[in-house]
């Protein structure tokens, strides 16, 4: 999602408040964020047990989040049947796209109500809104984030914070160039044509 990155970033800088935005590159956060006032924290998200360890050095750092962005995404094998798939690389993808977005909206949404303002943004897919054959498991995590978004928004939609999910569509990143490119057509017409009968 670097293009979704790159956008955010132009729109966010302009405004005076401190964000979390994971990311799975660090090179990319130093490189992007280098105009900022910016603490890193390396974190290995394919492992669970450190999300707490994350939550527990934001408040070391006295970081007052107002904005949290879920970007952190994994696809796990290119095209292939999910039985193909190693046992590690199953969890790893429920890990990253589901397990650290949810423990992360749990630890710093609090606070953000407390304040009566801030906004999390978390990104999905356009592969939440229809199976896909070969990304079976990636494109269920994508249903999930989308389906907790609109549970969250609702939830909360009083709170005065923000909660929204960007589902973007064919971007060219290191993860989505092994794309079959009439694969993604197909999940673009599927996509664009559910969103028309959701609007009638």
């Amino acid at each position: 999602y670097d293009a979704y990155s790159i956008k955010y970033k132009k729109v966010i800088l302009g405004i005076s408040f401190d964000f979390m935005w994971p990311f799975r590159i660090v090179s990319k956060v130093t490189f992007q964020l280098s105009d900022v006032d910016t603490r890193i924290i390396v974190a290995d998200f394919t492992n669970p047990n450190i999300l707490p360890t994350i939550v527990t050095k934001i408040d070391e750092l006295k970081i007052d989040i107002g904005v949290l962005v879920n970007n952190v995404g994994l696809l796990g094998g290119h095209a292939m049947p999910f039985l193909e798939l190693e046992k590690i690389a199953v969890l790893d993808i429920i890990n990253v796209n589901v397990t650290s977005a949810t423990h992360l909206c749990h630890s710093l949404l609090p606070k953000m109500i407390a304040k009566g303002r801030g906004a999390i943004i978390n990104l999905s897919s356009v592969a939440s809104h229809s199976p896909c054959p070969y990304y079976a498991e990636y494109a269920a995590t994508k249903h999930y984030l989308t389906a907790f978004t609109q549970a969250l928004a609702s939830e909360y939609s009083d709170s005065g914070v923000t909660i929204q999910c960007v589902e973007p569509g064919q971007v060219e990143t290191e993860m989505t160039k092994y794309f079959d490119k009439v694969f993604i057509f197909c999940l673009q017409k599927r996509s664009i044509k559910h969103i028309f009968n959701r609007t009638l």
